[in-house]
């Protein structure tokens, strides 16, 4: 088990927002925001997702990971990359997470 890299793990909203706007959001506003993990990781290796500036706390992370966050959400997550059993490195992996907006 090794950290990823952080030059392994990058936010992709705009990306898919086609550079829209500054992040993605649902429901009423809640904001979110999408990481793409570079292929090459192993099963078991870990990755810290912070959170962005919108959000007053991350509160879920989804994703083929595990993550630690309580039932009050966090500043940063760390997730858990997970694989099929068979492999020893995992393709690119995309991690939403998910937080109310920020109130300042």
């Amino acid at each position: 088990m090794a950290s990823v890299a952080t030059s392994n793990i990058t936010r992709i909203d705009r990306t898919i927002a086609a550079n829209l706007g500054t992040g993605l959001t649902i429901a009423q506003g809640i904001p979110i925001a999408v990481y793409r993990i570079a292929s090459g990781q192993a099963p078991g290796d870990t990755a810290v997702l912070p959170r962005t500036p919108e959000m007053s706390a991350i509160v879920t992370a989804l994703g083929p990971v595990q993550h630690n966050l309580s039932g009050t959400g966090a500043t940063q997550v760390t997730v858990t990359l997970t694989g099929n059993g068979t492999t020893a490195t995992v393709g690119a992996i995309d991690v939403m997470v998910i937080g109310p907006l920020a109130t300042s």
